[in-house]
């Protein structure tokens, strides 16, 4: 399972990475230097569709569509 959060690079600033990590094994996949969905977007679809089909939706205070 994929796991997608966001951090503070500078606390107060506004100044967020995005962080995609596998759930089950706790291992850092990568990371998004902007919050923007079109971005992550763009980093999950160089996965290829094989990677992407495997990845398992549960959704906790997120209205993004993947």
């Amino acid at each position: 399972m994929l796991g997608i959060d966001e951090i503070s690079l500078v606390k107060g600033q506004g100044k967020f990475i995005v962080v995609l990590v596998d759930i089950d094994s706790g291992r850092l996949i990568g990371l998004v230097k902007e919050r923007k969905q079109m971005k992550i977007e763009n980093v999950m679809k160089k996965w290829g569709e094989k990677v992407l089909e495997r990845i398992e939706e549960e959704r906790s205070g997120s209205d993004w569509k993947l």
